[in-house]
């Protein structure tokens, strides 16, 4: 991948930054090759957050990056590579759409916040269609 995102700098072709675009996806298509990227995540509600921002190039930079997640950020920011996006979105949407826990709570954990007795009823009404 660093040799990817350092082909990547400057001036690209058409071509070129379709072909970066490709090896990019085909890249991040694969789960070993994310988790080494983002490196340790508290869960996958983190890791799918940070996944999105990183599509976007708006990742926060972490106190240690043990990756090159900083230039891959870079790049996305740059350049436009419609396919990496939808590899990386893709792979949230089947995170979120998944039976797996997104936290480490577990299946007992509330679904919804307790309401403390002084919290107005009407915060935790949902609204439905009519």
């Amino acid at each position: 991948m660093q040799l990817l995102i350092s082909l990547a700098r400057g001036v690209l072709s058409p071509d070129a930054m379709r072909a970066i675009d490709e090896i990019t996806a085909e890249i991040l298509d694969g789960a070993e090759a994310v988790m080494e990227i983002l490196g340790g995540q508290p869960d996958m509600a983190t890791a799918n957050r940070q996944l999105i921002n990183l599509t976007q190039g708006r990742m926060k930079r972490p106190k240690k990056p043990t990756s090159c997640i900083v230039e891959l950020n870079e790049m996305m920011t740059r350049l436009d590579l419609p396919l990496t996006r939808w590899i990386l979105l893709e792979r949230v949407e089947h995170a979120i759409g998944s039976t797996q826990n997104l936290t480490k709570e577990g299946p007992a954990a509330p679904a919804w916040p307790k309401r403390s007795s002084s919290a107005p009823a009407s915060r935790y009404r949902m609204a439905l269609p009519i």
